[in-house]
């Protein structure tokens, strides 16, 4: 029966990234997305990897993963929440997310003709209606994606309040080794730190999307972006930093977020 790694988060969190890094440094595959089996998930990689362990992606909420773990757990999971600033999360997730058409009728009419629709996008659906969208969507919810139906402030106070093993993204990009010492002394896992730098350095933005254009596979590498911390300052616009400001404000700084 396999150990189970399970590394959930908000959408645009570095989930992907963490999975990949765990799984690298831990020695086993990253199976998939946890209770989606037909999901092929841009995450998953080295299934040739023989391990007691097996990582997974999640994104619920966790009354969604509770709910899961009930009925399909095998009571040797190990949860990992990975929190970021939801900022950067709002930016990451307006280079990610296709959301849907604001006004359906006519971009289905502008869609007949073999421009309309890149000239519908470039009228209404510019980056700043998708980052407005989607502060509002981080704020209260929205149907725009399945796994954004949550706030971002409940889902990650959710895990906050339970007996989850929490990395903060920003800690990750820091001083990542700390990190990833900190979740092998949490899995029961010794490592030598020559291991973990070497995992580290092959799970490196820079050298994944190498690694992962090299060998032509583009969407994989299309979800490696910038992955830095305080993007946010340059392209969310004064009005969405108020708004989060003014809604989860206390919030962020508790978790220690300027």
């Amino acid at each position: 029966m396999k150990n189970r790694i399970i590394i959930c988060g908000y959408p645009k969190s570095g989930n992907t990234w963490l999975t990949r890094l765990t799984a690298e440094m831990v020695g086993c595959p990253v199976a998939g997305y946890w209770c989606e089996p037909f999901n092929q998930d841009e995450c998953i990689e080295g299934t040739d990897r023989e391990s007691e362990f097996e990582c997974y992606k999640a994104h619920h909420s966790i009354e969604q993963l509770n709910h899961t773990l009930a009925l399909y757990g095998n009571g040797n999971e190990k949860v990992i929440y990975v929190v970021r600033d939801p900022r950067d999360v709002v930016v990451s997730a307006s280079y990610y997310f296709r959301l849907r058409p604001r006004y359906v009728k006519l971009y289905q009419l502008m869609s007949l003709h073999p421009i309309g629709k890149r000239l519908y996008s470039r009228l209404f659906h510019t980056k700043k209606h998708q980052i407005d969208r989607l502060t509002k969507g981080l704020l209260r919810g929205t149907k725009d994606g399945f796994w954004l139906t949550v706030p971002w402030e409940e889902h990650v106070k959710g895990y906050l309040e339970s007996d989850v093993m929490i990395v903060k993204y920003s800690d990750l990009r820091r001083d990542t080794l700390s990190e990833v010492k900190r979740i092998c002394e949490h899995l029961g896992i010794e490592r030598s730190e020559e291991d973990l730098k070497q995992a580290i350095h092959n799970q490196s933005f820079e050298n994944k999307k190498k690694a992962l254009l090299a060998s032509n596979e583009l969407k994989k590498a299309s979800s490696l972006r910038k992955g830095e911390n305080g993007d946010w300052k340059e392209a969310l616009g004064h009005k969405n930093v108020a708004a989060i400001e003014h809604k989860i404000g206390g919030f962020i700084k508790e978790l220690g977020y300027e």
